[in-house]
């Protein structure tokens, strides 16, 4: 079974291939890979500091990865 850090890192990988997603998406895709470990690992890459909550407007929070370039130009 993969350990929860190792989870998290995929998770900042992926957000900074494809970009922000929903919490929720996030929790799915990790417990794909260890089932039952997306949300531990979630929490545990937010208290860490790899990735953030982010609210905009009246929509769901998606999870950012800390560090990554807010437009192409940055």
């Amino acid at each position: 079974m993969l350990r929860v850090d190792v989870l998290a890192r995929l998770l900042v990988e992926r957000l900074n291939s494809i970009g922000p997603m929903p919490e929720t998406e996030a929790i799915d895709v990790l417990d794909i890979r260890a089932p039952g470990r997306g949300a531990e690992a979630v929490s545990y890459a937010i208290r860490v500091g790899l990735v953030r909550r982010a609210q905009h407007g009246d929509e769901p929070a998606t999870l950012e990865a800390l560090g990554a370039p807010r437009t192409l130009a940055a």
